[in-house]
């Protein structure tokens, strides 16, 4: 388990690998079984100076065989199966409550949330609409992940509600700035583009939307903090910008300029600080030379932004690429004005604020390559950015394994990823006084500290301590969204309902099961089911199968003597009878076999017609000797025509047909050309 827990392999690769294990285990321990004996027979010879205590040898020098990997006395043929794994990892997660304790302690000044249908398509129960919701920190690390049914704004308030009881709980003020990939404000309307329209200038720089509300009722305002401000990640903007630039049918001769353009729009939309954070003056500078790591750069206001945006706009509005054909896209306007809005209500600008919250300190970069503190510059890593983001989606896809998993395993496999990734986010912060596991395991690490506590009186990893108040928050698919069907992740509850269902369908079998009645006393043939008048009983021998019945077989042979009506089939058995009756049940069975095994010879003699049959005449469709279909075509008409004379015949039998027809027959009647316009008629249909 701490190996499938540190790799992150699947169930199968990893019980293919233990059974490969077990059976070089078993090679090796066979081998040094055979090395060992010829030690054993040179000690027994005197090679080196030894002897038995009895001086006594055995009568035999065979040795035992080893015996093979599937002997009962042995290994047993021991294999560890996929299943099995996958039990284990779902029991072990849902004793590890900690975890859930563990994302509940994670605390920050600023949100990043984002969305995804990468993982969402795994589970077995998703929906069309699925997806992954996830909210960061200012250190990437995740406070609340959770899977949505729907894509609506309502399906996120569980979340917040929870984030914003856990804030509470904590005793943590609230986050005040939060960037997302969607929905910084209220939904808006722009015009739509006219045709040439993307050629005039003054197209571009006059547009508003032509309705929506400044204020923003999205989950985060509305259940965790209503003075949070809502910001558009940088990124998303222009992954719908860069979409209008390139066109479909010349993207390779395109690709330059798009490249060209997403570097001006990157450029010319921040301002850049350096260390001492002096403002930089020289734009053209921008445009040559691309911020460094180490320096802070910085989205202005909207004013100043927009004016930068649009510069780069009127420089790319009409550019052409190789082959004459227009950079921008005609759709591209649209895009543009629908940009323009969230530029003008500020969502790209970053707030006012301190230092603190925009940026986290990335350790040092030695510039030029020079050694010494005097060359070290700080690295500052802005909160606004995607890249963590999107990575942490990729791997939580690489988390859950296979294609399509049931909702206990994604479960376990999602949420001890995401814990893991919180511990690695710990390691790359790198703060000082820290002290963290070389090695990740929260049971183990909780269990180290609560003995630690109790010995020493201090935890041995205080950032790894957890409090065992549960605030209620829950993550992935363990909270039930409105409106939508709960998921059972319990296999208590999964248990019960599959108990259920057996119950249900043992009943409906009881019910439908019926028992045979012996024709001789009328009673169930069942040895329990009688009145207890006749006594039953089924007596078989690889040759002959008989069922007794007393009262049958007083009633043959009464004239002979047997007097009891209540025999059991042990007193019968010792009389003569029974032998007369073991063989009239072998002659019928002889009987019964010969007429089944007639019949079979029978159907095999009967050759079934094969593929598509007629539904007139049931002859194969197929043209051929053995049909009397002809496929063939009218003149002047299109489409093939199949000639059936069962069918024509049963169409103009009240005309006056009197017979089946053979093709050349039937064009040659009266009847062909009514039948040819009814073909048409039929056609036109």
């Amino acid at each position: 388990m701490d190996e499938l827990r540190r790799s992150g392999r699947s169930a199968e690769d990893m019980s293919k690998q233990l059974t490969e294990a077990l059976h070089l285990k078993y090679k090796r321990a066979h081998l040094a079984y055979l090395q060992s004996i010829p030690n054993i027979r040179d000690a027994e010879a005197g090679v080196h100076g030894q002897r038995t205590i009895t001086v006594l040898l055995r009568p035999t020098d065979t040795p035992a065989p080893f015996g093979g990997y599937s002997d009962p006395d042995g290994w047993c043929g021991v294999s560890i199966s996929a299943h099995y794994l996958v039990d284990c990892v779902v029991s072990e997660y849902q004793q590890e409550q900690l975890l859930t304790l563990l994302l509940q302690g994670t605390f920050e000044q600023a949100l990043r949330s984002d969305h995804t249908c990468k993982v969402a398509r795994k589970v077995v129960l998703s929906s069309g609409t699925m997806s992954s919701y996830a909210t960061m920190n200012g250190n990437w690390m995740i406070l609340s992940w959770v899977l949505l049914q729907s894509e609506c704004d309502r399906s996120l308030h569980p979340m917040y509600e929870g984030l914003s009881h856990c804030y509470t709980a904590a005793g943590v003020e609230k986050v005040k700035f939060q960037w997302v990939d969607r929905d910084c404000f209220a939904a808006f309307k722009v015009l739509d583009s006219k045709a040439q329209e993307h050629l005039l200038w003054d197209s571009w720089r006059t547009t508003e939307a032509t309705s929506g509300n400044l204020v923003n009722t999205c989950a985060s305002r509305s259940k965790f903090n209503k003075d949070i401000t809502i910001k558009l990640d940088l990124c998303h903007c222009m992954q719908h910008l860069t979409r209008e630039c390139v066109s479909e049918h010349y993207s390779s001769c395109t690709a330059p300029f798009s490249s060209s353009c997403l570097q001006h729009f990157l450029l010319w939309t921040r301002v850049t600080y350096n260390s001492s954070r002096t403002r930089t003056t020289s734009v053209g500078s921008l445009l040559l030379i691309p911020p460094r790591e180490h320096c802070r750069t910085k989205m202005p206001q909207s004013r100043e932004l927009l004016q930068r945006v649009e510069d780069v706009m009127y420089h790319f509005h009409l550019a052409k690429d190789t082959n004459d054909v227009q950079l921008f896209k005609a759709s591209m306007l649209k895009e543009w004005r629908i940009q323009r809005v969230h530029i003008l209500r500020g969502c790209l600008s970053d707030p006012e604020v301190g230092e603190g919250i925009l940026y986290r300190y990335g350790g040092t970069l030695q510039l030029n390559y020079t050694k010494g503190q005097g060359a070290a510059v700080p690295v500052w890593i802005p909160v606004r950015g995607t890249s963590q983001q999107e990575g942490f989606h990729f791997h939580q896809a690489q988390w859950v394994t296979g294609n399509r998993v049931s909702s206990e395993l994604f479960q376990a496999q999602a949420m001890t990823g995401v814990v893991r990734w919180n511990f690695q986010r710990l390691v790359d912060l790198k703060l000082p006084g820290v002290e963290l596991p070389a090695v990740f395991d929260p049971l183990l690490l909780a269990q180290l500290n609560t003995a630690s506590v109790h010995v020493t009186g201090k935890a041995k990893y205080p950032a790894m301590q957890v409090s065992n108040r549960d605030t209620g928050e829950r993550f992935g698919l363990q909270y039930v969204e409105p409106g939508c069907r709960p998921i059972f992740l319990y296999t208590g509850g999964v248990e019960k309902i599959v108990t259920e269902i057996m119950e249900k369908q043992q009943q409906q079998q009881k019910q439908k099961k019926m028992t045979r009645n012996c024709l001789a006393c009328g009673q169930p043939k069942s040895r329990y089911l009688g009145d207890g008048s006749s006594i039953h009983f089924f007596y078989q021998t690889p040759i002959v199968k008989y069922f007794y019945c007393s009262t049958k077989v007083f009633k043959t042979y009464e004239h002979e003597g047997l007097k009891n009506p209540r025999m059991s089939f042990e007193d019968f058995a010792a009389t003569p009878f029974f032998e007369q009756e073991l063989d009239a049940a072998k002659q019928r069975g002889a009987e019964w076999r010969k007429v089944v095994e007639e019949r079979a010879k029978r159907i095999s003699t009967v050759q079934l017609p094969t593929g598509c049959l007629c539904r007139f005449c049931h002859q194969p469709l197929k043209q051929g000797p053995s049909s009397p279909h002809i496929h063939t075509s009218f003149p002047g008409v299109l489409g093939k025509y199949i000639y059936c004379p069962s069918r024509v015949f049963s169409l103009y039998r009240a005309q006056g047909m009197v017979k089946e027809m053979t093709w050349v027959e039937f064009q040659q009647s009266g009847f062909y050309d009514t039948e040819r316009d009814r073909w048409v008629t039929e056609n036109k249909k």
